[in-house]
């Protein structure tokens, strides 16, 4: 004769966990232990790029400034804490220039302006890595022309 006990454990939170059990016989036996894990994040954080097709070919005059409007989300970190950038990609010479919200003035979350001062055609990404380490991007392509 047996009886088993079942327990359903709900991971809503990331974080370390332990779950400890016991049991005991018919003849007094008895048995413990614990067990540890951790829940952790393994989601990409989400990117919407307005108004810029990734894969499509988009022109601007040569100095003329070009804003970038995303909006980014995350399953656990808060939008004000995952790391943004947009990284423009020089496609002949493939010189890569970084602009970040700490290092550029026109640059707030949900909106990056900056001007790209050579002729020829750039990448554009947008690149997001939330608090535990997931990154994900979205690119479009911007022939600058003089």
């Amino acid at each position: 004769n047996s009886a088993f006990e079942n327990a359903t454990i709900r991971l809503d939170r990331i974080g370390e966990y332990s779950v400890q059990y016991s049991a005991c016989d018919m003849m007094g036996n008895q048995m413990s232990g614990k067990y540890f894990f951790s829940a952790i994040d393994t989601v990409v954080p989400n990117i919407v790029v307005s108004g810029f097709e990734e894969g499509y070919v988009y022109t601007i005059g040569l100095g003329e400034k070009l804003t970038v409007n995303y909006e980014i989300s995350d399953n656990v970190t808060p939008n004000e804490e995952c790391h943004v950038a947009v990284m423009v990609t020089n496609m002949t010479s493939y010189d890569t220039s970084l602009y970040t919200r700490s290092d550029m003035e026109g640059f707030t979350l949900g909106e990056a302006t900056f001007y790209i001062i050579e002729e020829g055609l750039h990448r554009v990404t947008v690149y997001c890595r939330d608090g535990f380490g997931n990154i994900t991007t979205k690119e479009f392509n911007v022939m600058v022309k003089a």
